[in-house]
């Protein structure tokens, strides 16, 4: 057996999308990898998370397997669930601010008023949100 095989996993949260790789066996993990390999990327090879410094000097033996996670970092694919999370407790926390509004507005508050109160406080929240998230960027070949 002269190769080893590369098992890739883009998405941590959807591990059933793996791909399967034999690469020859001699090289090291930084040319299995190549040179334009994500800075988010986790190597693994026998079990054990090897650093990025290490990459261009460990050598895998001919029949290990080597598993390359990707995490994804904020403004790519990862950042729609932080964001989704991030709204979700937003929303919880909004919800119980009519009673807030209303004490604040004074007895005659309207339906109206508590609803832009409302409106307001997500509106701050989201804004809060999207320097902590980034952008979404565009990826081009």
């Amino acid at each position: 057996m002269s190769a080893c095989t590369l098992v890739a996993c883009t998405n941590p949260l959807q591990p059933s999308e793996r791909m399967f790789a034999h690469v020859p066996a001699g090289q090291t993990l930084a040319q299995m990898l190549g040179e334009n390999a994500s800075h988010s990327l986790s190597v693994e090879v026998g079990g054990y998370n090897v650093p990025r410094q290490l990459w261009g000097g460990v050598r895998p033996k001919p029949g290990q397997t080597i598993h390359a996670t990707n995490y994804p970092q904020g403004g790519q694919s990862g950042s729609k669930y932080t964001r989704l999370a991030l709204t979700m407790m937003l929303m919880y926390f909004t919800y119980g601010q009519g009673g807030w509004a209303e004490s604040l507005a004074g007895e005659g508050a309207t339906a109206s008023t508590v609803g832009m109160y409302g409106a307001g406080i997500m509106a701050i929240g989201q804004l809060a949100i999207t320097p902590m998230i980034g952008h979404a960027r565009e990826v081009r070949a």
